[in-house]
């Protein structure tokens, strides 16, 4: 492998991020500290490196710890390179609509995200902690008597998020079309009602990394203005026993 081919950290293997690396970073180990943290630095100076060297697959790639749940932290790489974040029907909307319905896409994306690399640690996707997961994640998501594919309970879960993602998008697509009001009939996740427990059944498990989840996002000055706000909202709360974002 060419270490100087142009790639990008999010398109590497766990085993490349840990082959690659190097610590010349005098400020890294604040970023293991747990507490929310503010990283700046211009084009290509290894932010993102950093961030992805701290996932779980990667650490144990590096020989740093045997299994996950050796681990000290959690950490969840979100880039915000995708378009899921800047949505020209989301943009249109003011007031509550738009804070409710950004928020709810904002949790939605990072979830999947979270759910995704859940799935990568499960070693058996049927065992009975995961039953009993999914049971109390189905009632953080206010989701009752549903059809549960035995075979699959975490995948159950991604396709639950996915579809609430789903369901907001189309109801923004229809909102372009009309000038008449539209009731949303969905739910909507709030971060303290569906986030907050939603990362405390994760951390909660025996196969996940102890401590707190780190969230990191990558490149969140390029999320629309008013999502950052909404981001910044979620620092405020004192949350770092559970989440730090980074």
């Amino acid at each position: 492998m060419n270490p100087f081919s142009v790639k990008t950290p999010e398109t590497l293997k766990a085993e490349d991020i840990a082959s690659l690396f190097v610590d010349v970073y005098s400020d890294f180990p604040r970023l293991l500290e747990p507490e929310h943290t503010f990283i700046h630095g211009a084009r290509g100076t290894g932010k993102s490196m950093m961030l992805r060297y701290l996932e779980p697959q990667v650490q144990v790639a590096a020989n740093k710890v045997k299994y996950p749940s050796e681990l000290s932290h959690y950490a969840i790489h979100v880039p915000i390179k995708s378009p899921n974040y800047s949505l020209s029907e989301l943009e249109r909307l003011e007031g509550s609509p738009y804070w409710l319905l950004a928020e709810h896409f904002m949790i939605c994306n990072i979830s999947l995200k979270i759910l995704s690399s859940l799935k990568a640690l499960a070693v058996n996707e049927v065992s009975p902690e995961l039953e009993i997961f999914l049971a109390d994640f189905l009632k953080i998501a206010g989701e009752e008597d549903p059809a549960i594919d035995g075979n699959r309970y975490l995948g159950f879960a991604y396709g639950l998020v996915e579809r609430e993602r789903v369901h907001a998008k189309k109801y923004m697509e229809k909102l372009a079309f009309s000038k008449e009001f539209l009731p949303y009939e969905s739910v909507l996740f709030g971060y303290e009602d569906f986030f907050l427990p939603l990362v405390r059944l994760i951390n909660s498990l025996s196969f996940t990394p102890n401590g707190s989840m780190y969230l990191m996002m990558d490149d969140a000055d390029n999320l629309p203005i008013r999502m950052q706000k909404i981001l910044n909202s979620w620092v405020s709360y004192r949350t770092t026993n559970d989440v730090c974002l980074k």
